[in-house]
This record gives C-alpha cells, sequence and structure tokens, in this order.
C-alpha cells in the first residue's frame, strides 16, 4: 500500500488537530512488549485541551478504539502520522514529523508497532514528570516500513548531497546511519 498517496497539508488547514512533537524518548519496559524499545513522543496539546482530556480519560483503560494512519509529503520531508480515538472518548490529531529530525522515532514507531503518546507543552521533557499521563497506541505500521525506507533514504541522500558529499558517499552514510537505527530499534530489556 502506497501511502504517500494521501499527502496531508501542512498549512494548519486540516480538519483535525495538528501537533508538533516537543520532546521525545523512549521507554524500555519487561512486562510491555518483552521489552521492546517503545518511543514517546511529547505533544504540543496547549492549544487542543481536548487531546489531554482524551489521553487522561484514557488513563485506567486497558482498552480503547484508537486507528492511525501514515502520511507523508511528496518530498518525504515531513511525516504526519493521524490518530483518531473513539473509545472510551473521542478526538483526532496529526502528529508531525520532520524526516531528518525524527528518522529514529519513526523507525522506532514502524518496528515495535507501538507509540506513547503524552499531552505537554514546549519545554515538557519526560524525566521532567515520569507520572504524568501516556497513552500507549498500537501503530500497525508493516504495510509502512518498505514506503519508510525509501522515504527515509532519498531525503538522507538530498540532504548529505546538498552538504556536498558525492551521491556514492551520501549513500554509505544512509547505510551507517540505517545500521545505527537498527542497533537502536534491536534493543530489548532483557530479564
Amino acid at each position: 500500500m502506497k501511502l504517500t498517496k494521501k499527502v496531508l497539508s501542512l498549512n494548519g488547514e486540516i480538519g483535525s488537530s495538528y501537533v508538533e512533537i516537543v520532546a521525545d524518548a523512549s521507554i524500555c519496559v519487561q512486562h510491555i512488549a518483552y521489552g521492546k524499545n517503545i518511543p514517546l513522543v511529547i505533544i504540543d496539546a496547549t492549544r487542543f485541551p481536548e487531546i489531554t482530556r482524551a489521553i487522561d480519560l484514557h488513563r485506567g483503560f486497558n482498552e480503547g478504539k484508537i486507528t492511525s494512519t501514515w502520511g507523508s509529503t511528496l518530498d518525504g520531508e515531513h511525516i504526519c502520522l493521524s490518530v483518531k480515538l473513539t473509545e472510551p472518548v473521542e478526538t483526532d490529531f496529526i502528529i508531525h514529523f520532520i524526516t531528518l529530525k525524527h528518522a529514529i522515532l519513526i523507525e522506532l514507531i514502524i518496528f515495535s508497532q507501538l507509540l506513547y503518546i503524552q499531552a505537554g507543552k514546549p519545554g515538557d521533557r519526560l524525566k521532567n514528570d515520569l507520572d504524568a499521563p501516556k497513552l500507549l497506541v498500537e501503530v500497525p505500521s508493516s504495510h509502512y516500513a518498505d514506503e519508510w525506507s525509501d522515504i527515509f533514504s532519498k531525503v538522507m541522500i538530498r540532504h548529505y548531497k546538498k552538504l556536498k558529499y558525492s551521491k556514492k558517499i551520501a549513500k554509505k552514510l544512509v547505510r551507517e546511519q540505517r545500521e545505527e537505527h537498527i542497533k537502536i530499534r534491536d534493543f530489548r530489556l532483557k530479564s
């Protein structure tokens, strides 16, 4: 399935709430996803109290109805994850990722197929409030993995070429970066 066909506008004229990432981290817990490295994003929900409320209300629920969809701009520079919560409370929002800045986060989400989402504001960090409500979302992504790999390679090669590297060296740098991502991605907390 080619999800880049679903191009999302980045000019703020989107039906759902468009949110930026203010901080990120990863969490490994032995009893969740067999100790996989699960990414966390803290999103700027200051203009969208309904997102904060939805995350707060999901606390204590083991199940809920949540759907997610990946999308990107045509040049691959921006990736969006549309999240729609329907139970126990309804809201929807789009998380904006910048490929150059958030590549490892996207990689971790696709591999683990999970994402912690925490509402916050600019300046918030996980270490400052470990007990803040977090929503653990399943993000089915196996269908997007190949497309993401292509997007990542094209964006990074273009980036390295702008930095005056030859195409051959740029490809080598992308392979090395991918290998580092795999090391981080494959990390698991062992018992």
